[in-house]
């Protein structure tokens, strides 16, 4: 390594060396045997590679702050909903947990039925022994919007509910089979937001807040 020493007689040319092989270290982990004589060509050189870790590292932040506002939708339960054929949950109350455990139970026991020829269809492609759902929403996934729960809640009392109860996430998993949503289930945009035109069932949860505001109307 050259260390830039005023005392030791060296040259200016010697602290560039230096700093330029400093700069290869950061840039690639490695310092490259590249001899440039010329200062000017070295000036160059350098000045091309600070440009470079400087363009880098603003690229990488505005990635970063990409992905993590990204995370941050996704974790706060506004992301869209592309999922058809869905079982839909309009608003939260008392009873909507105990909803939800029974449709999990009707999945499992639907998929439990199937086991085998699904694994049929995966290998040949073939139906037999495939038994049909009595009910759109045996097979579908569940997607619930509310305005006066989080994600998070949610998420946790679902899951506290399927402890109780002993159903097992294999067969529904929250998060992936159980997409819970936040917004107004009386907003236009929410609906659509959550593919409430694409769902094979809807059912509307009623508050007690919700049904003054109906008997108002």
């Amino acid at each position: 390594w050259m260390v830039y020493n005023p005392d030791s007689g060296r040259s200016e040319a010697d602290f560039l060396d230096a700093f330029f092989y400093i700069l290869q270290v950061f840039a690639i982990g490695e310092a490259e045997d590249i001899t440039i004589k010329e200062l000017g060509r070295l000036a160059v050189y350098i000045a091309s590679m600070l440009c470079g870790l400087f363009f880098v590292t603003i690229f990488t932040g505005l990635a970063t702050e990409r992905v993590s506002a990204m995370m941050k939708v996704a974790r706060s339960g506004r992301t869209r909903v592309v999922n058809t054929g869905h079982t839909l949950i309009l608003g939260w109350n008392e009873t909507t947990v105990r909803v939800v455990c029974q449709v999990a139970l009707l999945r499992e026991q639907f998929r439990r039925q199937n086991r085998f020829a699904r694994w049929v269809f995966r290998s040949c492609g073939c139906q037999r022994g495939y038994i049909p759902a009595n009910t759109p929403v045996e097979e579908a996934r569940i997607v619930i919007l509310t305005g006066n729960k989080t994600k998070k809640e949610m998420h946790k009392a679902i899951l506290e509910a399927f402890k109780e109860r002993g159903i097992s996430q294999a067969h529904t998993h929250i998060g992936r089979d159980i997409i819970c949503r936040v917004g107004d289930p009386a907003s236009v945009s929410e609906l659509q937001h959550v593919g409430a035109d694409r769902a094979k069932a809807i059912l509307v949860q009623m508050t007690e807040e919700d049904e003054k505001n109906a008997e108002n109307h």
